[in-house]
């Protein structure tokens, strides 16, 4: 599968650069007797994305591999954060 990214060659990127694809953790709220706070749940790994082709600020990859379904909106970030 092709995917692209609003990330290019400004931002360092280059042609076999890796990313992981994840799904931001939820924000829940967490109302009890004591507190009133907000919990950040976990992202979730989806999957790894290798650039095969990057713009200046547009890069394409494809997914070289996942564990669930992909979507749009997914983020990304390098994969040795």
């Amino acid at each position: 599968m092709v995917v692209y990214v609003d990330v290019g060659t400004e931002t360092g990127v280059s042609e076999g650069f890796v990313f992981t694809v994840y799904k931001p953790g939820e924000l829940i709220d967490d109302h009890d007797d004591f507190s009133d706070r907000e919990l950040q749940l976990p992202n979730e790994f989806l999957g790894y994305l290798i650039v095969v082709s990057a713009g200046q600020k547009i890069s394409a990859g494809i997914i070289s591999s996942n564990v669930k379904e992909i979507r749009v909106g997914a983020a990304i970030k390098t994969a040795s954060e």
